[in-house]
């Protein structure tokens, strides 16, 4: 397969469900083109791949989730029709998310910079085009997605962080126009998500700059930006998702409300932290499935763990899986385990990130270190399915890039160039 036609199967990555696409409106999972063509090419290039022991993690902590469906027969003695279909559709859900991480190495490890940036850039613009498109028509933008939040989640895990990354790629000028339409975008969609997602991305940007004259630079745009976000969307404009969403929780707070009075937007989000905080340890049992969890994909566990209004308030409005969270799913799935297995392939690539921080310099280890934190923390809060790109782009990304340095490296010290030089191993790339 051509490579610079690998890489700009990144384009198609804003194109969040096929069936979408193809015009059928029915309620489904959501299955991307991407993970389409990344399956697809996976059969076209399997010999070809070369597997690392960082990703050999990751698809080890993917063949104990499937191992945990074993569980379903000792403890499900009756599982329902919606059990196994859940089950099914998470396994699937899972592995597809798999795909799309060996795909993202292979495309990653096979291209150059220019061509990754042109597809990526190329998404983007996909993306502003509908953008517009919807601003004329709609209250809020959602592009090729089918929700304004999705969108919001991937601009600000994937494209901001990309494009901060490669910024040397642009000009200026282009980088400027990147910029500005990039949050012209963010801000149409009204996410509260998005919102908070690019304030925590800002905070971990600023604990992990040197420099102390730019962190107060930082806080000050911070600071900034929350006041003009304050101002546009609750004086100016007010009207609006956003505004009601959190004037309507404030006000359920300042009353005292039980928390399945709360927003279902805002609880549904609080899973994990709500499920936490209820786990029972009345029997043996109870202790084993805090260690293993309930089996992969079965959910009845979740009512023992959360308010009963608050379960049966989430369970009305939806349909499939009732757990929003990566965390929470793993939590209620693998348990305790599980959970932290999936935590530790963070700190797997934090690890990997910290050693290569005097090859990569400053500001690109800054936005490397910041975007895991980001997305680390939205496994927690954020509704995420497993097959969502943008869980498992930033780990495909570094583990591509850790391979290009130890190659390089191994050839400066082969052909004895001087050291200086391995620093444009990162930079180049």
């Amino acid at each position: 397969m051509c490579n610079k036609l690998t890489s700009y199967a990144l384009l198609t990555i804003p194109i969040e469900n096929i069936f979408w696409l193809l015009g059928f409106h029915i309620n489904v999972q959501n299955i991307s083109l991407f993970s389409m063509l990344a399956l697809v090419s996976l059969v076209i290039i399997g010999k070809k791949l070369s597997i690392s022991s960082s990703i050999r993690k990751i698809l080890l902590f993917y063949f104990l989730c499937l191992l945990s469906i074993g569980q379903i027969l000792f403890f499900n003695e009756a599982a329902s029709f919606q059990d196994i279909s859940n089950t099914i559709r998470q396994v699937v859900s899972l592995t597809l998310g798999v795909v799309i991480l060996v795909f993202l190495e292979y495309i990653f490890q096979t291209s150059n910079s220019s061509d990754i940036v042109k597809g990526m850039e190329s998404g983007f613009w996909l993306i502003f085009i509908f953008s517009v498109f919807d601003f004329v028509g709609q209250s809020r933008v959602k592009a090729t997605y089918t929700e304004p939040s999705h969108l919001a989640i991937d601009l600000v895990l994937i494209y901001l962080p990309f494009f901060m990354y490669f910024r040397d790629h642009f000009s200026k000028r282009h980088y400027m126009l990147l910029m500005f339409c990039l949050f012209a975008v963010l801000i149409l969609t009204y996410s509260t998500t998005g919102f908070l997602l690019l304030f925590i991305f800002i905070i971990f940007y600023m604990l992990f700059e040197k420099s102390m004259k730019r962190r107060l630079l930082l806080l000050f745009l911070l600071i900034a930006s929350v006041l003009t976000s304050y101002v546009l969307f609750f004086v100016i404009l007010p009207d609006n998702y956003l505004s009601r969403m959190v004037i309507g929780s404030i006000q359920k707070m300042l009353k005292g409300s039980n928390i399945w009075e709360m927003p279902i937007s805002l609880t549904d989000r609080l899973q994990f932290w709500i499920m936490i905080t209820q786990i029972p340890l009345s029997s043996l049992k109870d202790l084993f499935m805090l260690l293993f969890g309930n089996g992969f994909g079965i959910e009845k566990r979740m009512i023992d763990l959360m308010p009963e209004q608050l379960y049966y308030k989430i369970a009305s409005i939806k349909s499939g899986s009732l757990i929003s969270s990566v965390a929470g799913k793993l939590f209620i799935y693998t348990g305790l385990i599980g959970l932290l297995l999936w935590f530790g392939i963070f700190f797997l690539f934090f690890k990997t990130v910290t050693k290569q921080k005097g090859t990569l310099g400053n500001r690109k280890f800054q936005v490397l270190a910041s975007i895991l934190s980001v997305v680390m923390v939205l496994c927690t809060f954020g509704s995420l399915i497993f097959q969502n790109v943008a869980l498992w782009f930033w780990f495909a990304f570094i583990d591509s890039m850790q391979k290009k340095v130890s190659t390089k490296c191994s050839t400066s010290v082969n052909k004895k160039r001087e050291p200086h030089l391995l620093y444009n191993a990162w930079d180049k790339y």
